[in-house]
């Protein structure tokens, strides 16, 4: 396909490559101001492969920032995308950070830690949700809950009365 995208003072004719430099220096978003140096080199009159090379990008991204320039700078910022809507309201998720306090066993589980899994049937039962356990995972974490292994005390670090346990097991 034909893209048409003329170079030189052609490519936005309205905007000098005094005005790109203005812009870029008083540019934020990282991005925007990568797409005001492409328009600056597609002003100096460079190829889009060389573009691309240059700013070590792909061909494809450089052309679509420059078709997206054709109508003016109006396209500089990319727009917000919302992601997908939360499935459980502000209410189920100060429950879920109550039973998470609580702990599993209270709730009916045989444990005393709170897993991905643990967490993904507890809300299938409360609320008739279903997530995947790194969902919990990250929903744990953004509570302000942290990730901890369960590991075996190394015998070293035991107390008292451990050790003498752990010297039985190895006696016995």
């Amino acid at each position: 396909m034909k893209w048409n995208l003329p170079k030189g003072d052609k490519f936005l004719p309205d905007v000098s490559i005094d005005e790109l430099k203005a812009l870029h220096k008083a540019e934020k978003d990282t991005k925007a101001r990568d797409r005001l140096l492409v328009y600056m080199a597609r002003k100096r009159g460079h190829s889009i492969r060389k573009i691309a090379d240059d700013f070590g990008s792909t061909y494809s991204t450089i052309r679509d920032w420059l078709v997206r320039a054709k109508g003016g700078l109006g396209r500089l910022h990319d727009t917000k995308r919302s992601g997908p809507l939360r499935r459980l309201d502000a209410a189920q998720l100060a429950g879920i950070r109550e039973d998470l306090l609580a702990g599993p066993r209270k709730l009916g589980f045989e444990t005393d830690m709170w897993t991905g899994k643990i967490l993904v049937e507890h809300i299938r039962r409360k609320h008739g949700i279903t997530f995947v356990p790194r969902t919990m995972q990250t929903l744990m974490h953004e509570m302000g809950f942290r990730h901890v292994k369960p590991r075996p005390r190394h015998p070293k670090a035991a107390s008292d009365q451990e050790k003498k346990a752990f010297k039985k097991k190895l006696v016995s």
